[in-house]
C-alpha cells in the first residue's frame, strides 16, 4: 500500500505538523517533563487513574456499540469501584479484582462496522488521525460527561490536564524517536499506525504479523 493513500494531503499535515512540534518543543514538552520531575510517581500514578476512570462513560458506551458486552461489564464494575472505595478513581482498587483496564473508543468501533480508515490527516494542537478516528474523537467527546457537566473554562484547564498528563508519559519515546529517526514526521505516522492497529484489534496483533501488516490494520 503505498504512502500515498495513507497520507494523501501530506504537504498540508507536514505544515501542521511543524506547527504542532513547534507548540511541543518550547511549550508542551518543557511543562510535561517539568510536571514529571516534580512530582513523586505515586502522585503521578493517582492522577493517571484518575483521568482513565474519567473515561469509563465513553469507553462503556463504545463496548456496548461493539457488542463486547463483557467488557462492558467489566468497564462498568470499574468505574463503580475506582469511583468510590478508589476514591474518585484515585486508586486502581479494581485490578485488585482482576478487573484489568482497556480501550474502547468510537474510531475503534466504526472499524467494527467495516467503515474505512479514510485520509491520514494531522490536526492542530491535538495530533495525528486518520479521517475516520477524527470523526470518533468528536463523538468521544459528546460521551463523555464532563462536557455538560463543566463550564467552558473548567472543561478547557480538564483538556489541558489530560493533555499534559498524557505528553509526560511519552516523553522518552518521542525523544527517542526524533533522535533516531531520519523524518520525524514520516516516524510519527508510523507510529500513529502501529498503535492504532494494536488498538483495533483491541490490544491483541496477530501472531506473527509484520509491522507492514500491522500498520496496514489502520486502514
Amino acid at each position: 500500500e503505498s504512502s500515498d493513500r495513507k497520507d494523501p494531503f501530506e504537504t498540508v499535515n507536514r505544515m501542521i505538523f511543524a506547527v504542532n512540534d513547534t507548540l511541543d518543543t518550547y511549550i508542551f514538552r518543557p511543562i510535561a517533563w517539568t510536571y514529571g520531575w516534580i512530582m513523586p510517581e505515586f502522585a503521578k500514578r493517582s492522577i493517571n487513574n484518575a483521568f482513565r476512570n474519567l473515561k469509563s462513560p465513553a469507553i462503556f458506551g463504545n463496548d456496548l456499540l461493539q457488542g463486547e458486552f463483557g467488557d462492558a461489564g467489566v468497564t462498568f464494575l470499574r468505574f463503580l469501584i475506582n469511583s468510590t472505595v478508589g476514591v474518585a478513581g484515585l486508586f486502581d482498587i479494581a485490578e485488585e479484582f482482576d478487573l484489568e483496564h482497556h480501550d474502547a473508543d468510537f474510531g475503534q468501533t466504526l472499524h467494527g462496522y467495516n467503515i474505512g480508515a479514510g485520509p491520514y490527516i494531522m490536526i492542530p494542537f491535538l495530533g495525528p488521525a486518520s479521517a475516520r478516528d477524527g470523526v470518533g474523537k468528536l463523538v468521544d467527546a459528546f460521551m463523555d460527561p464532563n462536557t455538560y457537566l463543566l463550564p467552558p473554562p473548567d472543561r478547557t484547564l480538564f483538556g489541558l490536564g489530560k493533555a499534559l498528563v498524557s505528553r509526560e508519559k511519552l516523553i522518552e519515546q518521542l525523544d527517542d524517536l526524533r533522535k533516531t529517526s531520519v523524518d520525524y514526521y514520516a516516524a510519527i505516522r508510523s507510529l500513529y499506525y502501529q498503535d492504532r492497529a494494536r488498538i483495533l484489534r483491541r490490544g491483541r496483533p496477530p501472531a506473527g504479523a509484520d509491522f507492514e501488516e500491522v500498520s496496514k490494520a489502520g486502514e
